[in-house]
């Protein structure tokens, strides 16, 4: 028995069965190949529909087309390892016109020299980048702080001395200026002249990018993107020959499936790079597929190891409640019930508030959280407590409306950037007294979520690199990936998680070698509203879900060997 894989293009292959005369043979063979193609997706067991009865939980990698079977190219060495395993007589045979160039290392050295880097390739750089051009395929593992950036750019300029149209995609806008000023200062010549930008205010409209597309049908320039700038976009992939996803763990299975599959057909280099894959097995099989294998280069210890990561601290602060605050939370049975009840609770935020106030006097402060609403309640608890006053207002933009909405006994008016002068024109109008107004800026105070202007985010970032105590309040959404801050002392975990990806992330964010810095806290709160028997041990039952998430962070923390203080905080 033979199953053939054959590429149909640097997309897909197929698979075609010969030497098998018994149809019932031959449909066991067909159902082990889809098996084997298929894996049940995260919390599958929670979904609407395999609840119903009508899915079975499983992400499918293949169509049936005819009598063969079409499949994710870059899952295909994964396939023959599973058959050749498992399947002793199976032959399994792979056919492929695809050719990458090797190149020694010798090769390799004297395109670095050339390149005139302002700092040579650590060894697991230099690695990554040499697997990655000799194998045409993979997913770069390296732990956050570990030069990521600096990988690319190396892969980047390589595909360009080969006349390899490149695009390197990244998660958010804040990443596509952040990338483009790294690639500047690692030596990019009169860049403009070869990349484009795409989010945000660069090629934002349909138009600009049909025109972008009419460009690059004969060479064009190459290209840093969002993947959301992407939708609705796939024929800028048509000349695309290299490409580059950085943070690959976030891009959705849809991007890949409904994006790089369909659209890069003619992409023969693939490269991903992450500092922690997802749990998923689904995700890992949907990364595998439409990018290449996964390899581990270095991890955090490793980096600190080296001297080349900052050494870790965990803080676990166990915020015990009230028995009334535990009854009360007893009646909770959704998850997002228990979320709101903790994200309100006045005694908690002072708590956070007070903590962020006092450990910003050593060190730059980040204050993470997830939903838009809580971090602006942190934010103005935080200014309460800095400034003790109470009747204090967070305006996030200074219009003739929002400024009705000010108390007669309002004592200060925040908001994120100076005045511009029809701001204070508005502010005269509403005959309020303009003393009381202050941007957040003047206290080295900052707000960063969805919707704050990129620019301005990018400003902030650049900012703290100067400042010696700043806070900054921000969504893990904007924050936790790619953004590079070297200059942070203090991070402050105040939403509950239990996502390795966005914990190792998140904690990446302050492993940042700085001049100025000799360790990095993690504030870790954990919400404990379990109750106690008689001998004072928890009541397995009664635990809550975010004292259960706290279990998944201690376990990351764990195997990466960071040093762990426990605290128990009473907020009665």
């Amino acid at each position: 028995m033979r199953v053939v894989c054959t590429d149909i293009n640097e997309s897909f292959c197929r698979l075609d069965y010969y030497d098998v005369e018994d149809i019932y043979k031959l449909a066991e063979i067909k159902v082990l190949m889809a098996d084997q193609l298929s894996a049940f997706v995260e919390n599958y067991k929670f979904n609407p529909s395999y609840r119903a009865g009508i899915w079975d939980g499983k992400k499918r990698f293949y169509k049936v087309v005819g009598d063969t079977m079409v499949f994710p190219k870059g899952m295909w060495k994964y396939l023959k390892r599973k058959i050749d395993k498992n399947h002793p007589d199976i032959q399994f045979e792979y056919i492929s016109n695809t050719v990458y160039d090797p190149i020694t290392k010798e090769e390799f050295d004297l395109f670095l020299e050339s390149l005139k880097l302002p700092y040579p390739l650590y060894d697991y750089q230099y690695d990554a980048v040499f697997e990655s051009i000799n194998s045409g395929r993979l997913t770069i593992g390296a732990a956050t702080s570990a030069g990521k950036s600096y990988i690319i750019y190396v892969i980047f300029k390589y595909m360009l001395s080969k006349n390899i149209k490149t695009m390197l995609v990244v998660p958010n806008v804040m990443l596509v200026n952040q990338m483009y000023q790294d690639f500047i200062d690692y030596g990019f010549k009169n860049i403009d002249e070869f990349i484009i930008r795409i989010g945000g205010d660069h090629c934002k409209t349909l138009e600009e990018k049909i025109e972008l597309f009419a460009e690059n049908i004969d060479g064009g320039k190459n290209i840093i993107s969002t993947w959301q700038s992407l939708y609705n976009s796939p024929d800028l992939f048509s000349t695309i020959g290299c490409i580059i996803v950085d943070e690959v763990h976030n891009a959705k299975s849809e991007v890949f499936s409904d994006i790089i599959l369909p659209s890069a057909i003619t992409s023969k280099y693939r490269f991903g790079l992450t500092g922690t894959m997802p749990p998923s097995y689904a995700d890992k099989l949907s990364i595998l597929g439409a990018i290449g294998p996964h390899k581990v280069f270095v991890r955090a210890q490793g980096l600190i190891d080296r001297g080349l990561a900052t050494p870790v601290e965990i803080k676990m602060l166990f915020l015990n409640y009230s028995d009334a605050d535990k009854e009360e939370c007893k009646k909770l049975k959704k998850y997002q019930d228990e979320i709101k009840y903790i994200e309100t609770h006045k005694n908690r935020t002072i708590f956070i508030a007070k903590t962020a106030n006092k450990v910003s006097a050593s060190g730059n402060t980040l204050v993470m959280f997830t939903n838009i609403d809580h971090g602006k309640f942190l934010l103005s608890t935080y200014l309460s407590v800095k400034f003790n006053i109470t009747n204090l207002v967070f305006l996030e933009k200074i219009t003739p409306k929002s400024l009705e909405t000010i108390p007669k006994d309002c004592q200060r008016v925040f908001f994120n950037t100076p005045l511009s002068d029809r701001q204070i024109g508005y502010v005269k109008n509403a005959n309020l007294d303009i003393s009381i107004f202050e941007p957040l800026s003047k206290y080295d105070v900052y707000l960063i979520y969805g919707g704050v202007d990129d620019t301005e985010r990018e400003t902030i970032r650049q900012l703290l690199e100067s400042k010696t105590n700043a806070v900054v309040f921000a969504s893990y959404g904007t924050m936790s990936t790619g953004v590079s801050v070297k200059r942070i002392h203090h991070i402050l975990l105040t939403s509950t998680t239990k996502s390795p990806i966005r914990l190792q992330q998140t904690v990446g964010r302050g492993m940042r070698l700085h001049s100025e810095k000799e360790w990095i806290k993690i504030w870790d709160f954990i919400d404990d509203m379990s109750r106690r028997n008689k001998d004072r041990k928890i009541i397995e039952s009664s635990r809550n879900h975010c004292l259960k998430h706290s279990d998944e962070r201690l376990s990351l923390y764990i195997d990466n060997g960071y040093p762990i203080n426990n605290v128990e905080i009473n907020l009665i």
